[in-house]
C-alpha cells in the first residue's frame, strides 16, 4: 500500500513539478483563492439575481454567466493548489541551489565574511583564499574580539605526480594569461597558502586553523561559509553553483571536505613559532617544522615569501 502511495505520489510530482514551491505558500494561495470564490458565490445568490428569470436584461445574463464561470474557475485553482501543497516537500523549498553568473561571484564570496564564524575551503594553490578571504577573515575577528575557524583541503606540495598533473591541466585551459605552470611553481603558490594562514594563526588568538593535504587537486573550487556553498571552475567565465547553509547540498559538501582532511594529512600548525614571520632565514626551519621535502634554494624561498606578501589575483 505504501509503494502504491509512494508510485502515485511520484507520478503527482513529475505532473505538477512543484519545485520551489513552499507548502506554507501554497495554502495560503488556496485559502485566498476559496475566499475570491466565497465572495463571488455570495455577489451571485444576492447581487446578480433577477426574481423573474425571462425578464432578465442581457447585461444582467452575461454578468451571471461570467461570474459562474469565474467561481468554477476559483475552486479549481483552489483545488489544485491545495494538492500542490499536499505533494510539495516541505522542505523543498529549502534545496535553493542556483547557478551564479560569473560577474557575481567575487561579491558573493565576500560578502559573508565580516560575520561568518567558519570557513571551509577545498581548492588548488588558494590564491584567492590567500589574497582575500584571510585578510577578511582576520580583520573581521580582530574588530569583533570573536574566533574565526578556518579549515583547508590543499593539494599536498610534496607529491610530485599531484603538482605535475595540475600544472599539465593549467596549462591546457583556454584562457590562461599568466604563463606557464610548472611544479614548482605550484608547489609554492601551496606552500605560500599554507605558511600565510600558519603566521596569521601565530600572531591573531581570533584566527584558529586547520590545514590538511592530500594527494589530489580539485577541479571544483568550494569555499563554504556559514551562510552559503559556493562552488566554481578554473575558468572565470563560468558561472558558480550556489546554495544556502539550509541545504542538504550544503551538509555534503562540507562533509565531502571533512572526509577529505580525515583522509589526507594534517598539518600541525604549532610547530610554527609563536609571532613569528615567513622569512628568508627561517624558511627552512619551517619546511623541516611541517616534514616538507621542498627545494631549499633562496630562489624558492623568494617565491613563496613574494606570494605570501604581495599576492597575484587569480583573476586578471
Amino acid at each position: 500500500m505504501d509503494n502504491m502511495l509512494d508510485r502515485v505520489r511520484l507520478a503527482g510530482l513529475r505532473i505538477a513539478d512543484p519545485q520551489g514551491s513552499k507548502r506554507n505558500s501554497l495554502v495560503v494561495l488556496s485559502l485566498i483563492i476559496a475566499g475570491i470564490a466565497l465572495l463571488m458565490i455570495l455577489a451571485r445568490l444576492f447581487v446578480f439575481v433577477s426574481t423573474d428569470p425571462n425578464k432578465a436584461s442581457t447585461l444582467l445574463t452575461l454578468t451571471q454567466n461570467v461570474c459562474d464561470h469565474l467561481i468554477a474557475t476559483c475552486i479549481v485553482v483552489s483545488i489544485g493548489s491545495v494538492s500542490l501543497a499536499v505533494l510539495a516537500d516541505p522542505k523543498m523549498g529549502l534545496e535553493d541551489i542556483s547557478a551564479l553568473p560569473a560577474h557575481q561571484i567575487h561579491s558573493s564570496l565576500l560578502e559573508p565574511l565580516p560575520t561568518t564564524a567558519n570557513y571551509w575551503f577545498r581548492g588548488r594553490s588558494g590564491r584567492f583564499f590567500r589574497q582575500s578571504v584571510l585578510p577578511a577573515l582576520v580583520d573581521a575577528g580582530a574588530r569583533n574580539a570573536s574566533r574565526r575557524h578556518v579549515f583547508l583541503l590543499l593539494p599536498d606540495p610534496d607529491s610530485q605526480a599531484t603538482l605535475e598533473g595540475y600544472a599539465n591541466y593549467r596549462n591546457s585551459l583556454h584562457f590562461e594569461q599568466q604563463g606557464r605552470w610548472n611544479a614548482r611553481r605550484v608547489q609554492a603558490e601551496v606552500i605560500a597558502t599554507i605558511l600565510a594562514v600558519a603566521e596569521q594563526a601565530s600572531k591573531n588568538q581570533f584566527l584558529v586553523a586547520s590545514i590538511a593535504v592530500g594527494q589530489d587537486f580539485a577541479l571544483f573550487r568550494i569555499d563554504m561559509s556559514d551562510a552559503r556553498m559556493v562552488m566554481t571552475r578554473e575558468d572565470p567565465t563560468w558561472p558558480a553553483i550556489v546554495c544556502t547553509h539550509q541545504s542538504k547540498f550544503y551538509s555534503s559538501f562540507q562533509e565531502e571536505i571533512r572526509q577529505g582532511m580525515a583522509l589526507g594529512r594534517a598539518l600541525d600548525l604549532s610547530k610554527f613559532p609563536k609571532n613569528e614571520e615567513v622569512a628568508e632565514v627561517n624558511f627552512v626551519s619551517l619546511m623541516e617544522a611541517f616534514k616538507f621535502s621542498t627545494p631549499t634554494d633562496k630562489d624558492f624561498a623568494k617565491e613563496v615569501i613574494q606570494a605570501i606578501r604581495k599576492p597575484e589575483s587569480p583573476y586578471v
